[in-house]
């Protein structure tokens, strides 16, 4: 009686498909079909039925019963089409319960058999890609999916889909395949060797998936010099740089083309110099326009209707690595108003500005706009005297005050806003006296103390004092009546076997006992970075 009771309230509509796939057929696979296929329609975007189809033992039961079938196509196809509706729901996205169990019973392993053993098959490689999209959402995915055998599939497969325009495989191929770059270099060698640096490019040629396509860029490019090499030889930043200009109030696509760009050109100089031969045309409020990106960008920054604080990371994090990596982009930055830009969006992340338009400030991103605000700076000022002087009458060495009670509880943030003062100060008398004028080297000291044990500080606050100290006695008077030579011994003591560090305190002993000499050229003699 109470087993009776029990089974009343189980859904036995749900249960009864996959328990059926556990009974061999007699005579053809066409039970197994039916089973399946009212597996798919009760699993189809119900993520309630998705997790009760697969209690117990059932996705065993599944897997097994596809395994059974493997060779047959028709059977095949309509398991992968299970697999994704297990996994997704249209309303919560990827089921992280249904992927997490259907791995482990095998799904990942029947998904790349079926892609290789029908590689020029719609039917298997369109259901089999949307299920390996779901099987590698989780991090630990990767151990499942990865591989030369996986890249190559995805590749065919994609190949495939780009001959004929099928544009929702291309654009789950175009998933996955920035899914599987970043998991593993093992995968982005890979995926080069298979073509897919081409493909990704074909796709922004033929203007088709845009969006998906210049994020596997990305992806593909993100710390791997080689197929930012090979990505550069199929002229990758022309083409990300022509949707930036064909969709310029698309703001997905601006914001994922920057991703792209920056990943494209770091320590890249073929990729940097392209970029810096591009022009953006475009209009804006009824004109027509022609900037350089650096320009369009530094303008951008500044605009009052941009109160995203995601948006103005990616374009402050876009300029400083452009910066870095094209010697030129400094100078135009600097030249298109992107320090006073830069200096008012980081004030206007710290504390907001009634007088905008826009008063409100971003929640969650004021942290991560002043910390990439003081990148910015940094890499703007760097022996760059222009620009030094530009960012001191934007107001950029205030602005260090405003931003510190932020960034002075982490190391690393305290460690940033030191080096910022000192690329500020760098052989820059006005800026020099401003910083100490402030109290910037009693600061430094404090920071120093508060985080004795991290180098990083360390490192930054010798390199800060230099910067102020060199080639001003009264301001070396002031930094040695805080304690920094008593500082700088106790460190060199401790240094003896980091050269780097020793250097550094070398060189801030030289700065605070004498003047700078210089060469011929006018370059700073004994001091040493």
């Amino acid at each position: 009686m109470y087993l009776h009771a029990l089974f009343q309230k189980i859904d036995r509509s749900v249960l009864l498909p996959t328990l059926a796939l556990s009974v061999p057929p007699r005579y053809s696979r066409r039970p197994h079909q039916v089973a399946l296929t009212a597996v798919y329609t009760m699993a189809e975007n119900q993520k309630e039925n998705q997790a009760r189809l697969l209690e117990g033992n059932r996705a065993h039961t599944l897997m097994t019963t596809l395994r059974r079938h493997e060779g047959c196509r028709d059977v095949a196809s309509v398991g992968l089409d299970v697999l994704f509706a297990l996994t997704y729901d249209a309303v919560a996205g990827p089921n992280t319960v249904s992927t997490s169990v259907l791995r482990e019973a095998g799904a990942c392993h029947f998904v790349l058999d079926m892609l290789q053993a029908f590689p020029l098959c719609p039917e298997i490689y369109g259901p089999g890609l949307k299920a390996t999209a779901c099987l590698l959402t989780l991090a630990e995915a990767h151990t499942f999916i990865t591989g030369p055998e996986w890249c190559e599939v995805l590749c065919c497969s994609m190949r495939q889909s780009l001959e004929v325009q099928d544009m929702p495989v291309i654009e789950i191929c175009c998933r996955v395949l920035g899914s599987l770059a970043l998991h593993s270099e093992v995968n982005q060698v890979s995926l080069r060797e298979a073509g897919a640096c081409l493909m990704v490019c074909e796709c922004l040629r033929k203007g088709i998936c845009i969006g998906q396509a210049l994020q596997a860029i990305a992806d593909l490019a993100y710390d791997c010099p080689d197929n930012r090499r090979e990505l550069g030889r199929y002229d990758a930043v022309a083409l990300v740089v022509k949707f930036i200009e064909n969709d310029f109030m698309d703001m997905v696509i601006f914001d994922i083309a920057l991703m792209a760009l920056t990943n494209l050109v770091q320590d890249d100089a073929y990729n940097a110099f392209r970029l810096q031969t591009q022009k953006v045309l475009f209009k804006e409020e009824g004109k027509e326009c022609e900037l350089s990106l650096y320009a369009l960008l530094s303008h951008r920054l500044g605009a009052v209707s941009l109160i995203f604080g995601e948006r103005a990371c990616i374009i402050m994090m876009a300029l400083s690595t452009f910066c870095v990596s094209d010697p030129k982009a400094q100078s135009e930055i600097g030249d298109a108003n992107g320090c006073w830009s830069v200096v008012k969006r980081v004030k206007f992340s710290a504390s907001g500005n009634p007088g905008e338009a826009h008063p409100e400030k971003c929640p969650n991103s004021d942290a991560a706009v002043m910390r990439q605000g003081l990148q910015l700076i940094s890499d703007l000022a760097i022996q760059h005297s222009a620009n030094q002087d530009r960012l001191r009458e934007a107001g950029g060495i205030e602005l260090l005050w405003l931003v510190l009670p932020e960034l002075s509880r982490d190391p690393l943030d305290a460690a940033r806003w030191l080096l910022t003062a000192s690329m500020l100060a760098e052989n820059n008398s006005i800026n020099q006296k401003r910083l100490v004028d402030l109290g910037v080297p009693k600061k430094a000291m404090e920071l120093y103390l508060q985080f004795p044990e991290d180098e990083e500080v360390l490192d930054s606050t010798l390199s800060c004092l230099t910067a102020l100290a060199a080639n001003n006695r009264s301001h070396q008077d002031h930094i040695g009546s805080l304690g920094a030579c008593e500082m700088v011994c106790q460190v060199a003591m401790r240094a003896v076997d980091n050269a780097h560090l020793l250097t550094r305190c070398c060189s801030f002993v030289l700065a605070l006992s004498e003047l700078q000499k210089f060469d011929a050229y006018g370059r700073p003699l004994h001091i040493w970075r």
